[in-house]
């Protein structure tokens, strides 16, 4: 059986599988607006179809974001189809240096 096949990665049991997802296609910033608060773009709403079925394959138990408006946007779509509560973490913002 191919090791990364749809079979092994749901019977990883005992085993936590962090899944890393960058927000969906944010609007560009106008002006002095803040970045955190740009919503998704049209593009960024398509994107979340393609983004679910990547996730079908594993057991999503829990979905924490970035509190950013457009991470917030991206794990509430993903939330509603699995039906899971988001936790909105502004821990997990991008941090510029």
């Amino acid at each position: 059986m191919e090791s990364n096949s749809r079979e092994t990665r749901q019977v990883n049991s005992g085993r936590t599988t962090l899944i890393f997802v960058r927000h969906a296609v944010a609007e560009l910033q106008v002006g002095e607006s803040e970045d955190a608060e740009r919503p998704l773009s049209s593009r960024g709403l398509e994107q979340i179809p393609r983004l679910l079925e990547s996730l079908q394959v594993y057991r999503v138990q829990y979905i924490y974001a970035s509190d950013t408006r457009r991470a917030a946007q991206t794990a509430n779509e993903i939330g509603k189809v699995l039906d899971l509560t988001i936790r909105l973490l502004p821990a997990l913002r991008e941090v510029c240096s």
